[in-house]
């Protein structure tokens, strides 16, 4: 049986939530948190991957890009995201910056034949917010990384429920 959950560690580092191919069939996700100043990177692999700042500021390095000071959210409930679009064979760095930061990365590899874009940002001024839904499964919705943007397979977002509401009906996943 597959798992989809994996208690959070406390601790820095990364910790992975699932396994594209193992959980997932096309999604590997993690989190990875970071103390002032500590440095995280990822070698060089064949997924894209978004990194999205759920609270903290960081710097981020992607091959021969950098961007310093993204993020800044206290909690993922203080605004719109901030996000790193990484392609695949690209080595990437974050460290975070005045405090701690928690970043989730979300990761699918690529069809034979796809050509990813550059590494880019998403600020959040960028992040489209749609009200869905109707009573009882009333939502926001954050599109960080939606269609209109340049990826290959990713699709990120974040779901705001109001208390007591269902995110969506019918139920459902995305994988």
């Amino acid at each position: 049986m597959a798992r989809y959950w994996h208690a959070a560690d406390e601790r820095s580092g990364y910790v992975r939530f699932c396994t594209a191919g193992e959980d997932l069939r096309l999604l590997t996700f993690g989190t990875c948190r970071l103390g002032d100043g500590e440095r995280w990177t990822q070698a060089r692999g064949p997924e894209e991957t978004l990194a999205v700042i759920l609270w903290g500021r960081v710097d981020a390095r992607a091959g021969s890009r950098s961007w310093e000071g993204l993020g800044g959210r206290a909690s993922v409930f203080a605004g719109p995201a901030t996000a790193v679009y990484v392609p695949p064979s690209t080595e990437f760095q974050l460290q975070a910056q005045g405090g701690p930061a928690l970043v989730a990365l979300c990761q699918t590899p690529l069809p034979a034949g796809s050509v990813a874009p550059e590494s880019y940002v998403i600020g959040p001024e960028e992040v489209r917010v749609q009200r869905r839904g109707a009573p009882g499964f009333a939502r926001d919705v954050h599109d960080i990384l939606d269609a209109q943007r340049p990826a290959v397979r990713l699709l990120v977002g974040e779901t705001f429920n109001e208390i007591g509401n269902w995110s969506s009906y019918p139920p459902h996943k995305h994988d």
